[in-house]
């Protein structure tokens, strides 16, 4: 299956963005049902775990925590395979059932350029990052074409084209799944 689509930004030209990363959200699934009773020191417990748990994830897989944004993370990475090992490394901790301190997630991973000031960082390979993790099933990651099409000869990884859907403010985009491949032992 070949993976094309439009970029999340413009690769050629001027005005381009200075640094290509690896972009991701993880995002957690029901947060606010999930919170709803807790008393102030409950939640503060949650959030602060789910943030503890994810940035240990996110950095033991070679990606960097940029921010915590209530129920989500937004991470980088050098480059689309680091970044693809994070997204998994999220989305499989929070499945687990030895840990209690991922919930289960919602992730995305973007390729594109992006600009750093001030320990954040923008760009629209961001914003298509943050909108996928929004279309992403719990415990899923989802792709944007162009960066699936990047992983798409990496024998690690199994990519599943899905249905094409309207993303608020981008237009129609086909997302692609992202799994880890089974290798037979």
């Amino acid at each position: 299956v070949e993976f094309s689509g439009a970029r999340a930004d413009n690769e050629t030209g001027e005005g381009l963005l200075p640094l290509p990363r690896a972009v991701g959200f993880a995002d957690i699934v029901s947060f606010t049902s999930q919170t709803a009773k807790m008393r102030s020191s409950e939640l503060s417990d949650f959030v602060s775990d789910f943030e503890t748990a994810a940035r240990d994830v996110i950095t033991a897989n070679g990606g960097r925590v940029v921010k915590t944004i209530g129920d989500a993370v937004l991470y980088i990475a050098d480059d689309v395979f680091t970044g693809a090992q994070v997204a998994l490394g999220l989305s499989a901790a929070g499945r687990s059932q030895d840990t209690t301190e991922v919930p289960e997630v919602r992730v995305s991973l973007v390729w594109g350029r992006v600009l750093s000031r001030f320990g954040d960082v923008f760009g629209a390979s961001v914003n298509l990052a943050a909108r996928l993790s929004d279309e992403a099933e719990p415990g899923t990651v989802l792709l944007d074409p162009a960066t699936a099409a990047l992983l798409a000869g990496d024998q690690r990884y199994a990519l599943t084209a899905q249905r094409e859907r309207e993303i608020q403010g981008l237009g129609g985009i086909a997302p692609v799944r992202l799994q880890r491949a089974y290798t037979p032992k």
